[in-house]
């Protein structure tokens, strides 16, 4: 199953990470499914784009890229992308996460069976794959007409918890696509 949250704000992004991807809300309601394994990394053709693929989540460059500013790959300087966007109103991101049947993850967790983890985070791949190469859409104004076009790249930090908010089992993905695309 596939679940979206829609992230408003830089501010929302900035609570997103703290609760979301970092042990320092160790505690808090929200921070229920921190673990070992629970570390952030970038995904998408945006991360290769940026040369940051499979690299760690920093606080600074995740609220960054939500944005709607990354880093350039060649010259190091941080560029505003959502410059010509809708301002304050604009979505700075969106929440996918991706979660297979309960029955799958007491296989997978009380099971441990690694197997199960890994198709899992396989289908996360592949799912995110999907949507990057059939709903990556960007939107291109030309003398005041706007036209909108597959743009084939996302950039998105992924995390794999395997609880629920009451501590259960559930094994999941949240994957937060930054509302930023590249296109030539």
């Amino acid at each position: 199953m596939i679940t979206r949250f829609d992230i408003g704000s830089a501010g929302d992004a900035a609570r997103y990470h703290d609760k979301s991807f970092t042990q320092d809300g160790a505690g808090r309601a929200d921070n229920y499914y921190l673990d070992e394994r629970a570390a952030a990394h970038w995904e998408g053709r945006g991360a290769d784009l940026l040369g940051v693929a499979n690299q760690a989540v920093t606080r600074e460059d995740f609220v960054d890229a939500l944005e709607g500013r990354v880093r350039n790959p060649v010259t190091g300087e941080r560029q505003d992308l959502a410059e010509n966007s809708k301002g304050d109103s604009r979505r700075a991101g969106m929440d996918l996460t991706i979660a297979p049947a309960k029955s799958v993850s007491i296989v997978a967790l009380v099971g441990q069976d690694e197997r199960v983890v890994q198709a899992h985070l396989a289908a996360n791949t592949r799912a995110m794959g999907w949507l990057e190469e059939n709903a990556a859409v960007v939107r291109v104004r030309v003398d005041g007409v706007v036209t909108h076009k597959q743009a084939g790249n996302l950039l998105y930090a992924t995390v794999m918890h395997e609880t629920d908010r009451t501590n259960g089992p559930q094994l999941h993905n949240h994957n937060v696509v930054a509302a930023v695309v590249f296109d030539a």
